[in-house]
């Protein structure tokens, strides 16, 4: 016999919207995997004269078991976990524009139908009709990265004008999670396991998590961002246990 000091990987095969598993994927450093099996009980107590408060009946109603996981590794998959979104990767072909029709605001920054601005070839802009002819640097800026058109102040755009802006924009691409798309997250769940105090291994399956977050993501904290989150197991058809601790005999 010995202790329980884990270290372990930990998968996640996400389910999708018809049930199908996707396969399961290392989530990265998990710095927390807990299982919980609550209980509610049901008392009945004596109110006669010599048993007044005694217990006579003790019943222990099973709850539904639960899981808490917390990752510190926070890429397009992890955080489409925490904001219970959906990932996928976007593929923008640069190209050109001609008279992209924006409204200005003075003192304020009006957003380009494009970001990623080439700032290699000229931004012109002008008024409806195309007069008059507005100049960078002295009527207007630009945010070449964030594709941000600020007019500014005692320059030939005034407040609420309607800007025809001619630019080039560059080709980008990455990942974009849609955050808030999905009420909960279902997943298959694995813990790959060690003990630590006698080396044996240790394998936990769950066989369907509902999960949800546990928590704010905070994109401006000022430490490192962990993403807690939450859920139920599924007792699925067929099976006698929601989730299995395999303990494996060495040898």
């Amino acid at each position: 016999m010995s202790g329980l000091l884990c270290a372990g990987d930990l998968y996640l095969d996400r389910l999708d919207d018809n049930g199908n598993r996707t396969g399961y994927r290392k989530v990265g450093n998990a710095t927390r995997f807990a299982i919980n099996e609550p209980s509610e009980r049901q008392q009945r107590t004596g109110r006669g004269r010599e048993n007044y408060g005694q217990v006579l009946d003790d019943v222990a109603i099973k709850q539904p078991s639960t899981l808490a996981i917390t990752l510190d590794e926070v890429d397009k998959t992890n955080l489409a976990y925490a904001l219970l979104g959906d990932a996928a990767a976007y593929d923008v072909t640069g190209s050109s524009v001609t008279d992209e029709e924006i409204t200005a605001h003075m003192g304020a920054a009006t957003q380009l139908a494009n970001r990623n601005i080439d700032d290699g070839t000229a931004v012109t802009a002008t008024g409806e009709g195309g007069s008059p002819s507005f100049t960078e640097g002295t009527d207007f800026t630009i945010d070449y990265r964030l594709g941000l058109l600020t007019p500014i102040e005692g320059g030939a755009i005034s407040d609420g004008d309607a800007v025809l802006v001619s630019y080039t924009f560059l080709d980008a691409s990455g990942n974009r999670v849609s955050g808030g798309v999905k009420p909960q997250i279902r997943a298959v769940v694995m813990l790959d396991g060690k003990n630590l105090a006698d080396g044996s291994d240790i394998l936990v399956t769950v066989d369907e998590a509902r999960i949800t977050p546990d928590g704010e993501v905070d994109f401006l904290s000022s430490e490192f961002v962990p993403l807690p989150m939450t859920g139920t197991m599924r007792l699925l058809p067929g099976k006698t246990a929601p989730y299995t601790v395999d303990l494996p005999s060495a040898g």
